[in-house]
């Protein structure tokens, strides 16, 4: 309701009324114009002013006419005030009655309108469209127009009220309330004194057209403005959501008891036409209901079966997907160490009969080597293992980061020691992270492990620890290696493309590393990622969530 009187009804109105203004009211506006403007008038004047008759018969026909309460003209040069009788006085200057001729001569417009008392009239309050004359050459020679009676104009408005069921008023530009009908109650003459305009009266004087809201004795009261350049009046219609809202509400009722009518008629009907098959329907229903339940039953135990029969094709697909894979690791890298190691053996027993320390000493360092990356490997095959067949569980808490590193860190102390690799921990000692401590631990011990491995001699590994943004913290682990090949990054962490190599110093890895590190990461609700450039060195990288 509100759109509608807001949006449509009245702008709408506003705009209907704005029309009838210009047929009614600006009537006079143009009849002025055409009289300062009509060659008869500014010859008369120009030619002496010699028969007043002729300017009085002019005049008379313009009133009856147009039926104008009064029409005159003042004469620039002999000061004469001509009006439908004849000459009514001469003007002077310091008359009060006659500023408004010499306010005319001065004035940039070529009219104004103003509300005086009209002296040929019997001082009655009328409207005047005061408009100048010019001669042919330019020359300010008078002024002329018409008036209407204000009661005529306040029928006008009278009339816009009665047909269109709006309070409607004009105000002047200073705020001042000119002219109104008679559903306008407010005593005050000027809109900027009325308590429920204070804060809209800026609004309406701006000169823009508006679409405004007040409330007035509790009620909403919705005011179209426009403003009006021929009159330099504003031009106010308002409307109360009252009426709008008593249509609605006597609408509402007569629906409300047509549909109480139509729902009786629909009942008495409905239930006829149930009590004649009411008998039939039991009987139907019921069979229909027993049926329904064993289709139920049926249904439900398929819906079991069917799902049972998912889940275990899909643990079966993922135990023989794990399976394959194990098998295919074991065979590629679990072999090779476990050869060497037989043949360390056999050797060792040659060397031992022989006697000669250097050589079981170097094979006895050989097969500790073997049997650590053997270890390592197992480690890694169980972890990946049970990470494949989902029995890892990951329990989470709140860890030290930098005592993590730490302990991380003792545990490479001898591969580093044997290639003189220089380790430097940043991190700060209160960084925290949530996650599982044992898959943290496996993750930091492959990445330092496999930063060793591919850094030479008197290499140089940093590791460092800093929060991130979305409550994470990073991890970086960066050796001074020899590099990855920009082709081989996107495999890197796929184990089924991604083959072991020998490290620097010939050391053998697992194969399954990186590919662990992706899972356990990922389980963790981490991040992890490389850069590297052959050469350069290599900059593996995770993220795991801080503590908030």
């Amino acid at each position: 309701m509100r759109s509608k009187i807001v949006t449509d009804d009245l702008p709408l109105t506003s705009d209907n009324i704005y029309s009838e203004i210009q047929r009614d009211l600006l009537l006079p506006i143009f009849i002025s114009s055409m009289m300062a403007n009509d060659t008869f008038l500014r010859d008369w004047v120009l030619n002496g002013e010699k028969n007043i008759n002729q300017m009085s018969q002019y005049l008379k026909e313009i009133k009856t006419k147009y039926n104008t309460v009064t029409s005159f003209f003042v004469s620039e040069k002999t000061r004469n005030y001509y009006y439908s009788g004849g000459i009514l006085k001469k003007v002077a200057v310091g008359e009060p009655r006659d500023k408004w001729f010499f306010r005319v001569r001065q004035m940039a417009p070529d009219y104004e309108i103003n509300v005086d008392p009209d002296m040929a009239n019997k001082d009655a309050m009328t409207i005047f469209i005061n408009h100048k004359v010019f001669g042919f050459n330019d020359e300010y020679i008078g002024a002329t127009g018409v008036g209407l009676k204000i009661s005529a104009v306040k029928t006008l408005i009278e009339k816009y009220r009665q047909k269109y069921n709006r309070t409607i008023y004009f105000v002047s530009k200073t705020g001042e309330i000119v002219l109104y009908s008679s559903a306008y109650t407010v005593q005050t003459q000027n809109i900027k004194n009325i308590p429920e305009f204070a804060a809209i009266a800026s609004k309406i004087l701006s000169g823009k057209n508006n679409k405004l809201e007040y409330t007035k004795n509790g009620r909403n009261i919705y005011l179209n403005t426009r403003y009006i350049p021929e009159l330099n009046w504003f031009l106010l219609v308002e409307q109360s959501d009252e009426i709008s809202s008593e249509n609605i509400f006597n609408t509402l009722l007569f629906n409300l008891f047509l549909c109480g009518v139509i729902t009786v008629c629909v009942i008495l009907i409905t239930r006829a036409t149930i009590n004649a098959y009411q008998q039939k329907l039991e009987k139907i229903m019921k069979a229909d209901l027993e049926l329904k339940q064993i289709n139920q039953g049926q249904k439900q135990e398929i819906d079991n079966q069917y799902k049972e029969l998912l889940e275990k094709n899909e643990k079966l697909t993922l135990l023989n997907s794990s399976k394959n894979k194990l098998f295919s690791i074991i065979a590629h890298d679990l072999r090779t160490p476990v050869g060497n190691i037989s043949n360390l053996l056999e050797l060792l027993g040659d060397v031992f009969d022989s006697g000669s320390k250097e050589k079981t000493a170097d094979i006895i360092s050989k097969l500790k080597s073997s049997s650590d990356s053997t270890f390592k490997l197992l480690e890694n095959l169980f972890d990946w293992a049970r990470n494949q067949i989902s029995e890892v569980i990951c329990n989470t808490e709140e860890l030290n980061l930098h005592q993590l590193l730490q302990d991380c860190l003792a545990q490479q102390q001898i591969p580093t020691d044997e290639k003189n690799i220089k380790i430097q921990l940043n991190c700060d000692a209160t960084l925290k992270v949530i996650a599982d401590a044992n898959m943290v631990k496996t993750i930091v011990r492959n990445l330092i492990s496999n930063a060793i491995k591919f850094t030479p001699e008197n290499g140089e590994i940093q590791i460092s620890a800093e929060p991130a943004s979305d409550h994470k913290v990073n991890i970086a682990i960066q050796d001074s290696g020899v590099g990855i090949s920009r082709d081989l990054l996107p495999t890197l962490f796929d184990f089924t493309q991604n083959k072991s190599t020998y490290g620097t110093n010939g050391e053998k890895g697992t194969g399954i590393g990186l590919s662990l590190c992706r899972d356990l990461v990922n389980i963790n609700n981490g991040e992890i990622k490389v850069e590297s450039e052959i050469g350069k060195g290599s900059t593996f990288s995770f993220s795991l969530p801080s503590v908030k």
